[in-house]
């Protein structure tokens, strides 16, 4: 397989970036998500990529899945069976639509991907330039009109709009959306893009390492810039640096940096003693949740404040998770449900849903696909790290650009064995 000569992964790649970002009307509806399940799926049997060793990772996934659904909703946390049933629904949509993604693309898909972001990327560039040269409310205006001619988005602020690859938030003026829904989440996008794009070309800091790189900056976000330098350290010791007094040093010089700068470590100081207070302040959230009660909308808690929220709330059911439902679930201190507080933290959101068990087999996965490509143990511990590094800020891991880390170990190596039939239509 060749993925330069493949336009119609190049699309494929290009859809479901537009799913996964969040950015557009595409994400909120369930029609369009089902056509490009089934376009997925046809296309894998079409190009005869689909092996009964793929089926049956899935069919094992599932298994699994579901297994860890009934004894931990009617033997351990003895939830409702609306829980299942939205549990049993994400296995469908969210956690399908992945793994068809990677059976679509196979081993093509690192290039495809670190390609249309590329493109995307470099889209968005012009409109950011043009963004902090004063068209912030021109970008505004076009976004606005745009939307207005396609199915409504539920759940935005006010101050956001959108061109279908470039957002633009009134509150986010100075940094780079992307074609995601904020900042955050973009870095999230371009560190993925740009590790993808190292597997696939034998760690070559090319112009697209540069590009992606520079995006990444314009982010101004605290957790992609800490996944990059724990990125750049891999790179180091991929391309064959040694721990020495030098690296220990630049690494002492790093941690002083982040400690000093004011976007980085005081950034992370001053968000922490903030959550922390708000939590704390049960009138001030009181009044929030009344504000947003009259006029729409949740209480944004940040990335520590999501963690104890969360943690205080669920307790020790966070080991087995307690399903996509735990929005439901009444605040035994605020009265009202979860799902009024609008969680930030994807390690949590992600414990809240699956638990810990499902926490450490999502990072197992990850690890273990950095293990099958430079055989490694370090290399595995890098890769986790900005995974976690990447969730603690932003909600990714529920979403198809994590989960199909769960996938791709298996599928996008090249694995197929020759022997096995290939399943055709």
């Amino acid at each position: 397989m060749n993925p330069k000569l493949n336009k119609f992964d190049y699309f494929l790649t290009f859809f479901f970036l537009l799913i996964t970002s969040k950015g557009t009307f595409i994400t909120q509806s369930n029609i369009i998500w089902g056509v490009f399940l089934l376009i997925l799926i046809s296309y894998s049997f079409y190009m005869k990529r689909v092996f009964k060793g793929d089926l049956m990772v899935f069919l094992y996934f599932m298994s699994g899945y579901l297994l860890l659904l009934f004894v931990r909703n009617y033997t351990i946390n003895l939830l409702p069976f609306s829980s299942l049933v939205s549990d049993i629904l994400f296995l469908f949509k969210y956690i399908l639509l992945s793994y068809a993604f990677c059976l679509a693309l196979k081993e093509n898909l690192f290039y495809q991907f670190s390609t249309v972001v590329y493109h995307l990327t470099l889209i968005s560039l012009i409109f950011y330039t043009v963004q902090l040269l004063g068209g912030g409310d021109k970008l505004f205006s076009i976004g606005k009109i745009v939307m207005g001619f396609l199915p409504p988005m539920d759940d935005i602020p006010y101050t956001y709009s959108n061109i279908i690859v470039f957002t633009y938030d009134r509150l986010h003026s100075i940094r780079n959306s992307g074609f995601a829904w904020e900042p955050g989440a973009f870095g999230c996008f371009l560190v993925f893009a740009i590790y993808f794009h190292l597997i696939q070309n034998n760690f070559k800091l090319d112009k697209r390492f540069l590009i992606l790189s520079i995006a990444l900056a314009t982010t101004l976000s605290t957790t992609a810039f800490v996944s990059y330098a724990v990125l750049c350290l891999f790179i180091y010791r991929q391309k064959g640096g040694s721990w020495n007094l030098g690296l220990v040093a630049l690494l002492t010089i790093i941690t002083l940096a982040f400690i000093y700068l004011p976007f980085l470590g005081d950034k992370i100081t001053q968000t922490y003693k903030e959550d922390l207070e708000k939590l704390e302040d049960f009138e001030a959230v009181k009044s929030d949740l009344q504000y947003y009660f009259e006029n729409g909308g949740e209480v944004k808690l940040n990335r520590f404040s999501s963690a104890v929220f969360t943690l205080r709330h669920l307790k020790e059911k966070l080991i087995l998770g307690v399903g996509n439902t735990y929005g439901e679930i009444q605040s035994t201190v605020y009265e009202v449900p979860i799902s009024k507080f609008n969680l930030t933290n994807s390690i949590f959101d992600f414990m809240a849903r699956f638990g810990l068990v499902g926490l450490l087999f999502l990072l197992f996965q990850v690890g273990r696909l950095a293990f099958i490509k430079f055989g490694s143990y370090e290399a595995a511990f890098y890769q986790i790290v900005i995974f976690l590094s990447l969730g603690f800020g932003e909600p990714i891991f529920a979403l198809p650009l994590g989960l199909i880390f769960i996938f791709i170990p298996y599928l996008s190596f090249g694995f197929e064995d020759d022997e096995n039939e290939e399943i055709v239509t």
